[in-house]
């Protein structure tokens, strides 16, 4: 951790918003108090709350409180949930509700991440092939519906 000296003349700590995701993402529980965090990084608690308190304004983590004057701090982390039956694996991205499957759980996880692609607009694939990969007949298909994703 480098040193770099603040106001006073005092050496503080420095360390970058990554490497403080990095510790909730890696860490041994999914919440910690600004407590936790300023002893992990040789802060004093209120840089701690501060630096934790604008990753909160960026949407980087969640401020929890816990009684009357706890409170915690964790990150939200995406979770996909995997199914194996006798035809393969099913996959569902709990956030957007999107889900897919696969012979093999690559597979599987490689159509999920193409289907939320698709259901957020940013896949370069055309409704021909969108149609093809699903094995629907355009035809069939109400035109006037939503996707199931909007």
């Amino acid at each position: 951790m480098s040193k770099e000296r603040g106001d006073g003349g005092r050496y503080t700590a420095t360390i970058d918003d990554e490497t403080i995701l990095h510790f909730f993402e890696s860490g041994q529980r999914d919440f910690y108090s600004a407590q936790e965090v300023a002893a992990e990084f040789e802060l004093d608690r209120s840089q701690a709350h501060r630096r934790l308190s604008k990753l909160s304004e960026a949407d980087e983590i969640e401020r929890v409180e816990v009684g009357r004057r706890n409170v915690v701090w964790w990150r939200p982390r995406d979770v996909v949930v995997l199914v194996e039956d006798d035809e393969g694996y099913a996959s569902i991205d709990s956030e957007t509700g999107v889900a897919s499957q696969g012979a093999t759980r690559p597979e599987a996880l490689r159509m999920l991440a193409e289907a939320i692609e698709v259901s957020e607009g940013k896949s370069e694939m055309t409704p021909e092939e969108i149609y093809a990969e699903l094995e629907l007949d355009p035809d069939e298909v109400d035109a006037d519906a939503s996707p199931p994703w909007d």
